[in-house]
């Protein structure tokens, strides 16, 4: 603390402007309230920043405004550049699932069109197998018929009574 700050701090008579939330001999208080203590514990809380000499020049006062007003600043830009971001990943989200549902009913089709080739595939063999099997069927058929036409010619009238 400077001899300014201290002569200040002898005409306020002990008492500060409290700058940030403080506690202090079991009281609590809140920026903007006063503080009544001891000369010693008020140079103190005001060398720590915790506290202002209400008596000081207003530009001092001024300061510490133009900081807040820029941390809010900072803070509100901050918040609506959040906001942006957030909106930005929600819509890009939401592109996202849509082109998964497109993706996935185009994959349904394509599986859809797949099965249905497999199906008429399998269909067109297992006929061609029971068109094959007919057809050695009839041959043998056939075959027993005239193999039994032979036998029955080859006998004699007498065998065949």
């Amino acid at each position: 603390m400077n001899s300014e700050q201290s002569a200040l701090l002898a005409v306020s008579g002990a008492k500060g402007k409290v700058i940030n939330n403080i506690r202090h001999d079991g009281v609590s208080y809140v920026k903007g309230e006063t503080i009544d203590a001891d000369k010693e514990v008020v140079a103190q809380l005001i060398e720590a920043g915790a506290v202002a000499d209400p008596s000081a020049p207003k530009e001092d006062v001024a300061d510490t405004s133009d900081a807040e007003s820029k941390v809010d600043k900072i803070v509100r830009d901050a918040t609506e550049k959040a906001t942006k971001i957030v909106e930005q990943a929600n819509a890009d989200a939401d592109k996202v699932r849509e082109q998964a549902g497109k993706d996935a009913e185009s994959t349904a089709v394509t599986a859809r069109e797949d099965a249905d080739k497999v199906k008429t595939a399998a269909q067109t063999e297992a006929d061609a197998i029971k068109a094959d099997a007919q057809a050695k069927a009839d041959k043998i058929v056939k075959d027993a018929e005239a193999a039994a036409k032979k036998v029955a010619e080859s006998k004699t009238p007498e065998q065949s009574k």
